[in-house]
């Protein structure tokens, strides 16, 4: 399978790449012979990856290499550094109460899905709340979760039934996605995605099963 698409920001955060499949970027700075070798614009990356991405549906994302495509798609609510370090990522801040049962994640401001909708506490709302009720990879990663609430556009309190000392990390992968609430429980999600990440996956280029093509939101 094989992966196109440009890097818009690092993919520090995603499994190492092995041989089998293809993801491509377009408009990175991998081909020395055209565009700007510092913005990398108008180039495209090839990566060579092992197994297909399953589904674009949030409730079914399978990590590993598959992080690759969907990862370029999609933002999650924490990131992991090189160091394994937990940063922000569509969650600017996030705070545990003194008894470890309620969590709550502020958003950033003036993010929008490929759509053009804003991303807002009611999208991340929606989306843990599928991911927690959907059989699927994710739904284990958000067992502990008793339930989701708004605090605003863009405040998220998370109400634990136990501590989950690994509900952090989880964020930062599949189960911390964020997907389009309109769009989300159509069956065409599986093909057609709609994130706020950087990238969007190019219906007309791709082929399912084989490559995937991935372009650069111009935004």
């Amino acid at each position: 399978m094989r992966i196109r698409f440009p890097l818009a920001r690092p993919l520090s955060r995603v499994a190492p790449v092995a041989v089998a499949g293809a993801v491509l970027l377009s408009t990175t700075a991998c081909d020395s012979q055209s565009g700007d070798a510092s913005s990398g614009s108008g180039r495209t990356l090839s990566l060579a990856i092992i197994g297909t991405p399953n589904s674009f549906d949030p409730t079914q994302l399978v990590e590993g290499q598959q992080t690759y495509v969907w990862n370029s798609v999609y933002d999650t609510l924490l990131i992991q550094d090189n160091g394994g370090r937990l940063v922000p990522g569509a969650a600017e801040s996030w705070e545990y109460s003194d008894d470890a049962r309620t969590l709550t994640l502020r958003i950033r401001k003036g993010m929008k899905l490929s759509s053009g909708t804003p991303v807002t506490s009611a999208a991340v709302k929606a989306t843990l709340d599928r991911i927690r009720t959907t059989p699927g990879p994710s739904q284990v990663g958000l067992a502990a979760v008793a339930s989701v609430e708004t605090s605003g556009d863009h405040g998220v309190v998370i109400k634990l039934k136990r501590p989950d000392g690994s509900l952090l990390s989880g964020l930062s992968g599949a189960p911390g996605v964020i997907g389009d609430p309109k769009t989300m429980m159509s069956k065409s999600s599986a093909l057609t995605p709609v994130g706020s990440g950087p990238y969007t996956l190019d219906k007309g280029a791709t082929v399912n099963g084989s490559v995937y093509v991935l372009k650069r939101r111009d935004d």
